[in-house]
């Protein structure tokens, strides 16, 4: 068959598959891991020829086989209703209603029961129990490194974990195409590692290189220990960062990223210094690659180490939304939460019983 008839065929299919499970574009293309819509229209009239990836992508999404994409009549009636294979985040991108759910369930939290901002604004225990819940995962009270396990039904002796992350740095991605986490604030643990290594107080500061690194080692042998609290039972490699980054015009974006640093070797660690009325004044630790800065530990405060990821980094990333009005009459959000738990008793606390 000519090239250019099998591939018409797979964007017919592609298109009949994704009415068939009421997909609209850009619900397709974010859960290809794509940013414009406009590239599925155009694999679907033809325009545009996929690539093998896509195509393995996409059968893996309906559940169907390559040759049925390429070259078989489709069925579409077994293609009504069916749920994705595998862990979002784990094992594909999540879809657009995964992301809805978690989006619909921040919103909530502008109730008054939210974190942030007079409990007007999700905060990070908001966005854990948010990501938690919509993909039927588990946001531990104690934890170290994952905020969120997620868990796959036909292993059910594994978990992967996601380390939730949460800041209002959507600008910093507009100025300098980085993301934010701030991965640890353990002053004593980080400090008693550097002490380990002969790194102290009065002479980290001619140690920029040997410190930097030693950190940065000391947060990678932290995963190996958090899956060994787990009985050696957490997928390390496939479990990930999830930042949620807004800005206070009210936009929210999702990245996720790999478990996985710079080398800190092939970086430049350094003590920046300014002058102020004759003084020299040393700032943090900062590690920089050729674009900017990658990391920042404030060692001599609340001992933060911080990572500036590039956005190219991403294995994944949302487009941008906002969280969704609530009514215009609705009761204060725990009074709600008390009156739909505890209907009785809350009505009595009025009736001077």
């Amino acid at each position: 068959m000519p090239p250019e008839i099998t591939f018409r065929r797979f964007g017919q299919k592609l298109r009949a598959l994704r009415t068939a499970h009421g997909l609209t574009l850009n619900e397709l293309a974010q859960s290809l891991g794509y940013s414009r819509h406009s590239y599925i229209s155009e694999l679907e009239t033809g325009k545009k020829i996929p690539t093998a990836e896509l195509v393995l992508k996409t059968a893996r999404i309906f559940g169907i086989t390559t040759d049925a994409l390429l070259n078989d009549e489709l069925d579409l009636t077994h293609h009504r209703g069916i749920v994705l294979d595998g862990i979002p985040f784990v094992d594909r991108h999540p879809t657009f209603s995964e992301i809805e759910r978690i989006r619909l369930m921040l919103s909530t939290y502008q109730d008054g029961t939210g974190m942030n901002e007079g409990g007007r604004r999700p905060g990070w225990r908001d966005f854990e129990r948010s990501v938690a819940t919509a993909l039927g995962g588990d946001a531990p009270e104690s934890k170290f490194i994952f905020d969120v396990l997620l868990f796959d039904p036909e292993k059910p002796g594994i978990k992967y974990g996601l380390s939730c992350k949460m800041g209002n740095q959507l600008d910093r991605i507009d100025r300098q195409g980085r993301a934010f986490m701030e991965l640890s604030n353990s002053y004593k643990k980080f400090w008693d590692h550097l002490n380990s290594k002969g790194i102290t107080h009065d002479n980290f500061k001619n140690e920029a290189s040997q410190a930097g690194i030693a950190l940065v080692e000391l947060v990678k042998n932290w995963y190996v220990q958090e899956s060994l609290v787990y009985g050696g039972n957490i997928d390390i490699q496939r479990s990930s960062y999830l930042i949620l980054s807004y800005n206070t015009e009210g936009w929210y974006q999702l990245h996720q990223f790999p478990l996985e640093f710079p080398d800190p070797a092939q970086l430049d660690w350094l003590f920046p210094t300014r002058h102020h009325q004759g003084q020299t004044i040393t700032g943090n630790l900062r590690a920089y690659d050729r674009e900017g800065m990658v990391f920042e530990w404030y060692g001599e405060s609340g001992g933060q180490l911080k990572y500036y990821p590039h956005i190219s980094q991403a294995t994944w990333a949302s487009q941008r939304f906002q969280l969704e009005p609530l009514p215009d009459r609705i009761e204060d959000g725990l009074i709600a939460k008390v009156k739909l738990y505890f209907p009785d008793q809350w009505d009595r606390t009025y009736r001077g019983e």
